[in-house]
């Protein structure tokens, strides 16, 4: 019996635990890179693992809380209960509140993302976005891209920051564009539209996606060795001639060839998994941050 109330506290934890990471899987994408916390790799691989699947950015602010809150409330009622010498009705009233912690903290921690990518995605709340704000963890809208612009004006309304810009291929003035905090008026910025909310943000630089690393380990191009930028981070192919070059350099790293390692794929036609973590492990190792064009919530399971 008291293995069998050890388990229960276990599936609670695992439940919890499950439940998190399937959400960060969902929107890691999406997420503002201002929100997420960085912490020591080992720190992470221990507590945070699940997130290694993304370094290119850090822990979600939601999902760190959550790591430690569950770490917290699991230990605290296990330690409960033995120092209670395992009373029925303290296992009862430990797990009732462990229950209830983990569904407060579940429907806080689903409203939290909800605010954190409304206010990423969206910028302010308008007649045509806010019936996307109970969805917004279910899919994205699309955003549109109006050109690179420059900035000719800066004002302030509502607390807020607007810009007047002017588009450098068709010379157009926009009014009205959101600002964020801490952009750099000095360069060109790209101007961007969501339902009907302007704002402008620096030109993203291309991400190194891990299905481009797997890609490069599968190729059977006898003649090109794939190579990793550290610096950029950033994928090339070049002449095998310059091999010795690369594998000089500190700033450069070969990216192995190797033959599939699972026959296992996931659904949509990705590759196996464990080609995947092999991918991911290689980058890490190699100091290189990477994320997936692509997410889905049952990488959680692997």
């Amino acid at each position: 019996m008291i293995i069998l109330k050890i388990m229960s506290f276990i599936c609670l934890y695992v439940l919890w635990e499950h439940r998190i990471s399937e959400n960060y899987f969902e929107v890691i994408n999406r997420y503002p890179p201002r929100s997420c916390i960085n912490v020591f790799s080992w720190l992470r691989r221990l507590l945070w693992g699940y997130t290694r699947r993304c370094t290119e950015k850090g822990i979600p602010v939601e999902c760190f809380i959550s790591g430690i809150l569950n770490r917290f409330c699991f230990l605290y009622f296990i330690f409960k209960w033995i120092w209670n010498k395992s009373d029925k009705e303290t296992f009862e009233d430990c797990i009732g509140d462990y229950i209830i912690i983990l569904v407060v903290f579940v429907v806080l921690y689903s409203m939290s993302l909800s605010v954190q990518l409304f206010r990423y995605e969206f910028k302010r709340l308008n007649m045509k976005n806010y019936k996307h704000f109970l969805h917004i963890l279910d899919y994205e809208i699309p955003k549109n891209y109006l050109g690179v612009v420059g900035v000719k004006k800066i004002y302030k309304r509502n607390n807020r920051k607007y810009a007047v810009v002017r588009g450098q291929a068709d010379n157009y003035t926009y009014h009205n564009v959101i600002l964020p905090n801490g952009t750099d008026t000095d360069v060109p910025l790209a101007l961007f539209e969501r339902c009907s909310v302007m704002w402008v943000e620096k030109p993203d630089k291309e991400a190194l996606y891990i299905e481009k690393i797997i890609e490069a380990m599968l190729s059977k191009d006898a003649e090109h060795i794939y190579v990793v930028d550290r610096t950029e981070p950033n994928l090339f192919s070049a002449d095998r001639e310059n091999k010795e070059y690369y594998a000089e350099s500190d700033r450069f790293a070969i990216v192995p060839r190797v033959d599939k390692l699972e026959t296992r794929r996931w659904a949509l036609g990705m590759y196996g998994d464990k080609t995947a973590q092999y991918a991911e492990a290689w980058c890490r190792k190699n100091q290189i941050k990477y994320k997936y064009e692509e997410m889905f919530r049952y990488m959680s399971h692997y």
